[in-house]
């Protein structure tokens, strides 16, 4: 069920909309002003979508208190005026271009408007999502280009993930063949001490059995689209919420055929990872892993020369 914010002063227009939306579908919380949605925004109830009166009496209009949700949320938003004056319009469409509702429209009008205003948003986030990820790959194949010394290899590709990626937190882990864990060796991001506790043994069921130990263990791409709700991640569970982790995916790293670590990367987001993020990821975790074997590779040539010498 889809939740919306519903914007609007006049309190017989909102109950009425309300009722209607609902018998359609939504589910529908309303506000009477501007700072009053702003603030609701700011809490912990999520919202796919607002409806928000222009006119809002005293106090900032819808636009401006538009303009301040969007700094801070990705949203779909829906303006409802009485009025159809250019200017008005146009000032709607600089702040956002999900559509626009003339008041007391059917409930087939804005039905129609909300599942348009849907379409487009889904669509614009799916263009700026590969965008993102084509960054991220370019990124990471910059710093392969400039790769020198093992000892500060892996730092680089965790700071191009974030940095031009936007996720929470990435790490990449490395089994260490002595206790069968895996070792945090550079990571990125929102950690708080999540990281610090995340203890997973490998000869532990349990303790292996989220993502990351299932990628090692498996050699497979491992989504959980919903932290919170996914029984596997129940050691990491309180850490993660902590940290305001949603949704993760884990990629094996894969050297001469051996598993040898693996990538992890968060998201704020619940059922972030759709299959565009979990492709290109996928390039990421193998350009990383490649980095690794060219370092083994002029490991091994510095031996035979130092040999040959």
């Amino acid at each position: 069920m889809k939740a919306i914010l519903l914007v609007e002063d006049e309190l017989i227009l909102a109950i009425n909309e309300k009722v209607q939306l609902e018998k359609y579908g939504y589910s529908v919380m309303t506000v009477a002003s501007g700072e009053k949605a702003i603030e609701v925004m700011k809490g912990d109830k999520a919202f796919d979508l607002i409806l928000m009166d222009i006119n809002l009496g005293n106090g900032i209009d819808g636009t401006q208190a538009a303009e301040i949700i969007l700094k801070d949320s990705d949203i779909p938003i829906v303006f409802l005026s009485s009025h159809m004056e250019p200017e008005i319009v146009e000032k709607t469409e600089r702040i956002t271009s999900y559509g626009y509702v003339v008041k007391n429209s059917s409930i087939t009008v804005l039905d129609a408007s909300i599942k348009m205003a849907f379409k487009l948003f889904n669509a614009n986030r799916e263009t700026r999502n590969l965008k993102r990820l084509y960054s991220v790959l370019s990124g990471v194949n910059q710093e392969i280009l400039h790769v020198d010394e093992r000892s500060s290899l892996f730092q680089p590709f965790c700071d191009a993930i974030v940095e031009k990626g936007g996720f929470k937190m990435v790490w990449i882990g490395k089994v260490n063949l002595s206790t069968n864990k895996i070792d945090v060796i550079a990571s990125r991001g929102v950690s708080d001490d999540y990281l610090e506790k995340i203890n997973i043994d490998l000869s532990d069921t349990t303790r292996s059995g989220g993502p990351t130990g299932r990628a090692v263990k498996c050699a497979t791409n491992e989504i959980c689209n919903d932290i919170l709700k996914d029984p596997a991640m129940e050691p990491w569970r309180e850490g993660a919420r902590k940290s305001g982790y949603q949704s993760s995916a884990s990629f094996p790293l894969i050297c001469e055929n051996n598993v040898w670590g693996a990538l992890t990367v968060y998201s704020s987001e619940t059922h972030f990872f759709n299959d565009a993020e979990v492709r290109l990821l996928d390039e990421v975790a193998r350009d990383i892993a490649f980095s690794e074997r060219y370092v083994r590779q002029r490991q091994t040539s510095k031996s035979i020369v130092n040999e040959g010498e």
